[in-house]
């Protein structure tokens, strides 16, 4: 047996082919370790920038403590567990499908576009809201009487009692979706998370605005009132989720709330008290706020939903799954074979970006160097679409590039946004008391005589500029996302003015809060 094994390994060529095969191994083994190891330190030095950062991974400690139920308009039954999936939310949320305005028949036309409150200082065109009503929408629409208004708040009127129903919480002290995320049972991999709730929400944003500028309209002022009162309770319950989805939500909810509030301001449809209300609702609001616990609740989803799949084969190819990658019979081979350095790096990178580029610049510097970093997150993004061969640690950060820029800038128009209804409400309180409008901004007061907190431009930092005009109203602005004074100038889009989009970097005129309705382009030429 020992003089045949003596002469199997004699040929010089099997010897070599042997020597090279445990190289190949030895190399194999060596780079997984290495990679292993790289990884780990990678993540492991991550995680302590973190927690010098005094930030955390912990999801759940970053969400706020649920009210009782009593105290809560979440906890009313028409919301209560709306954020429940399956048939424990579903009686709910069936309940809520009563808002949906559209039809859902698959080939039905686009709901026609209400003007941006910044593009043209205009009140909502309901003629052409009315005639889709009766084209195709959910809503029961009478014959028309030749008032649109009238018209569309007398259909949507079939949902009185579940408007009243939700009124009956308006002053309760807090807003927030129950069950809380603080409370629920989550995933593992927060990837799989589900909130078929946030659907809900946004339909009922969109019936409310439609609701209070149908109404406003037609002449029933408190009805528009109370629209637009629940609609800010409903923006200021998402904006405490913790989810970069529900900061999106939200965001999307103020942008609706503010046509019916510039309305609601230019009729000075309401009193004084009225208007004080209404601004000490969106004093509790806040998207800058939303936007980066949103981001720091991502960080820790991220990075825990990562960590939890890298250990096991199985769970990598569910993760892949739940990303949004294809399922091909290669590539769950190819995952399964992926050393858990390559995930440990990757999620380090994909922490730092976070960290570095999102959380830290919103914390301590606001909106102010939004460009600046847009500009580094370009070039982080130009290497991840480079070469996976070159920067393999940018991959996972793929999918973290493509919203968050924009996600940051659509926060900076809403923060803008809320800033503008605040000081409109206080300008059209102190109106309703002195029969004038104020020289300064400094002059306005609470109900209780103290001064209102000062509206400033998300931009630059500075104060929001304001000046009464000849026609006796007032215009107030915002700098933009160039941070130049125009002036209050406005740039449009000749062709369609009321697309034009006032948060991307391009824009360069003002935002503008005004009663003078804008009709063409403003160019700097």
């Amino acid at each position: 047996m020992l003089r045949a094994l003596k002469r199997f390994f004699c040929p010089l060529w099997f010897r070599i082919v042997l020597g090279l095969a445990l190289v190949c191994v030895l190399l194999v083994v060596g780079t997984y370790w290495l990679l292993n190891w790289k990884g780990r330190q990678m993540l492991l030095h991550a995680e302590q920038q973190i927690a010098r950062e005094g930030e955390t991974l912990d999801f759940k400690s970053l969400l706020p403590e649920p009210p009782p139920d009593s105290e809560n308009l979440g906890g009313l039954p028409v919301f209560k567990n709306i954020t429940l999936p399956g048939a424990e939310g579903d009686g709910v949320r069936e309940r809520l499908a009563g808002f949906e305005i559209a039809a859902k028949t698959g080939d039905e036309k686009p709901r026609p576009t209400t003007n941006p409150w910044a593009s043209l200082s205009s009140p909502v065109n309901l003629a052409r809201t009315a005639e889709w009503l009766r084209a195709g929408g959910k809503v029961r629409m009478r014959d028309a009487t030749g008032n649109d208004a009238d018209d569309i708040f007398t259909a949507l009127s079939a949902q009185d009692s579940l408007v009243q129903e939700m009124m009956s919480g308006v002053d309760r002290p807090h807003a927030m979706w129950v069950p809380s995320l603080k409370t629920r049972e989550l995933p593992d991999m927060m990837f799989a998370l589900e909130v078929p709730h946030y659907k809900h929400i946004q339909e009922m944003t969109n019936y409310l605005a439609l609701r209070a500028v149908a109404a406003l309209q037609a002449g029933h002022a408190r009805a528009g009132y109370e629209a637009i009162l629940l609609q800010l309770r409903l923006a200021q319950a998402t904006e405490k989720e913790g989810l970069v989805i529900g900061a999106l939500v939200a965001i999307t909810q103020t942008a609706i709330v503010t046509q019916p509030m510039w309305e609601f301001c230019r009729a000075r449809a309401g009193t004084a008290d009225d208007f004080r209300r209404l601004r000490r609702e969106l004093d509790q609001m806040s998207p800058y706020t939303a936007v980066l616990q949103a981001f720091r609740g991502e960080l820790a989803t991220n990075v825990s939903s990562i960590c939890w799949i890298r250990d096991d084969p199985d769970k990598r190819v569910a993760g892949e799954l739940a990303a949004g990658e294809s399922r091909a019979w290669w590539k769950d081979a190819l995952v399964k074979g992926v050393p858990t350095g390559a995930y440990d790096a990757n999620t380090a990178t994909m922490a730092a970006i976070y960290l570095e580029h999102f959380i830290k610049p919103l914390r301590d510097e606001g909106f102010t160097t939004m460009k600046e970093h847009h500009r580094e997150v370009e070039e982080l993004k130009g290497k991840s679409k480079s070469s996976l061969f070159l920067y393999p640690d940018y991959f996972l950060s793929r999918l973290v590039f493509p919203m968050m820029t924009r996600i940051v800038q659509r926060t900076a128009n809403a923060e803008g946004m809320v800033q503008m209804m605040r000081t409109a409400c206080s300008l059209e309180a102190f109106y309703l008391v002195h029969g004038s409008y104020p020289e300064r901004l400094t002059e306005l007061v609470d109900e209780n005589g103290k001064p209102v907190g000062a509206a400033v431009d998300p931009m630059t930092n500075g104060p929001v500029s304001y000046r009464r005009t000849e026609d006796g109203r007032y215009r107030l602005w915002m700098t933009g996302p160039d941070r130049e004074d125009d002036g209050g100038r406005r740039i449009l889009d000749s062709e369609n003015p009321e697309k034009t989009k006032l948060y991307e970097p391009g824009y360069e005129g003002d935002w503008v809060w005004e009663y003078v309705e804008v009709k063409t382009e403003q160019s700097k030429d």
